[in-house]
């Protein structure tokens, strides 16, 4: 256990500071921060073991180690950051990591098809088919022989009772 505490870091992406639950420490001249919501701001999709960190952001796939100092799960966050093109600076007298979020990249698409344009094609309905009709058979009836209202509406003379 360390007899002081290691010292803080802000964290500051274009110029607002990123608010955490924890705080973000600088071990072995090392930014550590905790994984949320460090990991889910710059990352879109998260794996974790209990050692490693998997981040990938587009199409750029980061590993770092994870370290539990406190119980908080902490990961460099300089090295990811760079990778997925943020720019990083660390300010040694003030303690502020200074991230500048990469220039957006054009969206790119596939090329349309650039062919013969297609002729309109008849759309395949089929024609609808009359169905033949029952025949009659005289005035309908119930499925079933009703129950006589006398039946379950009278009390029956239990054999206690009698």
């Amino acid at each position: 256990m360390p007899l002081f505490p290691p010292p803080t870091v802000e964290v500051r992406l274009d110029g607002r500071p990123v608010l955490a639950y924890h705080r973000v420490i600088l071990r072995r001249n090392i930014v550590m921060a905790p994984i949320l919501p460090f990991a889910l701001r710059f990352a879109h999709i998260i794996g974790q073991t209990p050692r490693l960190l998997t981040l990938e952001r587009r199409d750029d796939i980061v590993r770092v180690r994870v370290e539990g100092a406190g119980g908080v799960p902490r990961f460099g966050l300089a090295g990811p950051l760079r990778a997925f093109g943020f720019g990083v600076r660390f300010d040694a007298q003030k303690k502020i990591l200074w991230v500048t979020s990469p220039m957006r990249r054009p969206l790119v698409i596939s090329t349309p098809f650039r062919g013969a344009p297609m002729a309109a094609r008849a759309v395949f309905t089929p024609t609808p088919v009359q169905t033949p009709r029952p025949p009659f058979t005289g005035p309908m009836r119930p499925r079933r022989t009703p129950i006589p209202l006398e039946f379950w509406a009278t009390p029956s003379p239990h054999p206690a009772h009698l």
